[in-house]
């Protein structure tokens, strides 16, 4: 199913560029305009580059150890085997927040270039593929990894 997905993504994407719907989608490199912003400097690009990429590495740390947690403790409430604290609804509610705003600019980055996208979308899985591949073992670890 996954692999399906993934081929019908990839359709999308050729048929949209194949009707050239967004000229500007595919272009690499400066310049870019975000709203009133003008990046039109490789320095300028590569500092947005650069944020982005730290953004992007951040949420995806906070998503596979924090997020986790607040969403491990939604589901104990849910199966009343957790009481839940004024703490644990700001924790909530900071996390939904954050959730929305980094979906949010994930959708302005996804529209303003692909160049910018493909970037982002390969750190965000190479990060979270490191994070799985530590859970990977063959049983017990030794103590001192050569």
């Amino acid at each position: 199913m996954a692999i399906a997905l993934f081929i019908l993504t990839l359709v999308f994407f050729l048929v949209a560029w194949y009707e050239d719907i967004d000229k500007d989608f595919f272009k690499v490199g400066p310049p870019v305009r975000l709203g009133t912003i003008n990046i039109d400097t490789t320095l300028k690009f590569w500092v947005l580059v650069v944020f982005l990429v730290l953004y992007q590495t951040m949420k995806a740390y906070l998503h596979e150890s924090f997020e986790r947690s607040i969403e491990h403790k939604y589901h104990r409430l849910q199966e009343d085997k957790y009481r839940i604290t004024s703490n644990d609804i700001l924790l909530f509610a900071c996390s939904n927040f954050f959730k929305w705003f980094s979906m949010f600019l994930s959708i302005l980055v996804a529209v303003t270039r692909f160049d910018i996208w493909l970037l982002v979308t390969i750190v965000d899985v190479g990060i979270r593929t490191m994070f799985w591949s530590s859970y990977m073992t063959s049983g017990r670890t030794s103590r001192f990894a050569l």
